[in-house]
């Protein structure tokens, strides 16, 4: 049970928007998640060796799950659980205007868009001269000093971040300058940095190791590593032949190591139709298929694999009563009001059973047609004071939210 205490009137009625609209909230999130705790436990395990000073490799996981399975839903969670862990993490979605091919593109996002638990958001937060994250304060300038040092890094990387982060400019211009190196660092077109030690610009050539590069960086400054998720790759099947291919190419590098190096964690998301599809999915890229082809579908879930199937484990009763009474309850604090939960939960009760053993014929997920229906159920008890005959029949009730949320 959710208290008052523990969530605002706003943002409890920013959730309720969220998923009374079928989408996940962007907060507030764990606070009605049920049913993926082992998929997690298996999550911390990976991030918690990555961060060791024994790693000596990478960790790759896929999320696989139908739309409406609570694939981002989970990855919000395995998102929130690495900032606890000290991890910066960013959060980027594969697109026409974001294909997984150019790295470039990629990394300006992950540069850009990349979160430490401070709430330092991008390159030019983070490593800020003078005012860096507080989590690599100390020893900051020292530590900069010596970015050169580290292995394998890109030799234009190290130069825009120790100057950067060291305010080392030619004293033409410093402040422009400043801004020419982030923008830089951060995937921008920077005009010419040659008198700055920067000889060439971030593509599709030099992309890849430019990731590994700021991996290196932040795990050199004093953060545990890095984690990178990576949504609705099954985008990747609307592109053309050529460019779906070098997308694969891109998740094959990943998957080996070659682009996730040690203290480094990715995280995929892909639909079933992915593993289906020899046309245009994974089957149609043999060098990837067999790294992550599914070992099987035997009773045994192995949690520690690299594919996060969610189709495989879906929610039990129980998981949709507890999310169904953390609702409610959400929905109490949202509207400031007494919702009874003796008088709505057999209704929850037996919404719950149809979405776990309903075998119901709906456009979306049983999961989130039920998260749908329990918000219709709230609307309709707040606005009358009872549960109106509709709820009668939980099977009724689960094809007036399907219908709504394809409206």
């Amino acid at each position: 049970m959710i208290s008052p205490e523990s969530l605002s009137g706003t943002k409890a009625r920013e959730i309720i928007k969220s998923l009374d609209a079928g989408a996940v909230p962007t907060h507030g999130f764990e606070k009605f998640s049920a049913g993926r705790e082992q998929w997690l436990r298996s999550v911390a395990t990976d991030l918690d060796d990555c961060s060791s000073e024994e790693s000596s490799c990478g960790r790759f996981r896929v999320v696989n799950g139908r739309n409406g399975d609570g694939k981002t839903h989970l990855l919000h969670m395995i998102r929130a659980l690495a900032l606890t862990k000290g991890y910066p993490v960013a959060y980027v979605t594969v697109s026409a205007d974001l294909p997984l091919h150019r790295w470039d593109q990629v990394y300006g996002e992950i540069a850009r868009k990349v979160q430490t638990p401070a709430g330092r958001v991008g390159v030019r937060d983070i490593f800020t001269p003078g005012d860096p994250d507080p989590a690599i304060a100390d020893a900051f300038r020292e530590k900069a000093l010596r970015v050169r040092s580290i292995p394998r890094i890109q030799p234009d990387f190290a130069n825009a971040l120790l100057r950067y982060a060291t305010a080392q400019t030619s004293g033409v211009d410093p402040e422009q300058e400043l801004f020419a190196l982030v923008a830089w660092l951060e995937g921008y077109a920077a005009g010419n940095l040659k008198p700055l030690g920067i000889n060439s610009k971030i593509d599709r050539t030099n992309g890849a190791n430019i990731v590994s590069s700021l991996l290196a960086s932040m795990r050199h400054f004093g953060f545990p590593g890095l984690l990178v998720i990576v949504d609705e790759v099954e985008s990747t099947m609307s592109f053309p032949k050529r460019q779906r291919e070098e997308s694969y190419q891109t998740l094959r590098l990943i998957v080996d190591g070659t682009t996730a190096p040690s203290h480094g964690v990715f995280v995929a998301s892909t639909t079933p139709s992915m593993y289906s599809d020899s046309d245009k999915g994974l089957p149609s890229y043999p060098a990837l298929w067999s790294r992550l082809k599914p070992d099987g579908l035997g009773r045994h879930i192995d949690y520690d694999a690299t594919i996060i199937d969610l189709t495989r484990t879906p929610l039990h009763q129980a998981d949709y009563e507890t999310i169904g009474r953390a609702i409610v309850a959400i929905y109490a604090i949202a509207k400031d009001a007494e919702i009874s939960q003796p008088v709505l939960g057999p209704y929850v009760e037996r919404l719950a059973q149809e979405a776990a053993h309903g075998n119901l014929t709906l456009t979306f997920s049983a999961t989130r047609v039920f998260v749908k229906a329990i918000v219709n159920l709230l609307n309709a008890y707040s606005s009358l004071g009872v549960v109106p005959d509709d709820f009668e029949s939980s099977r009724s009730a689960f094809a007036q939210a399907d219908s709504d949320l394809s409206d």
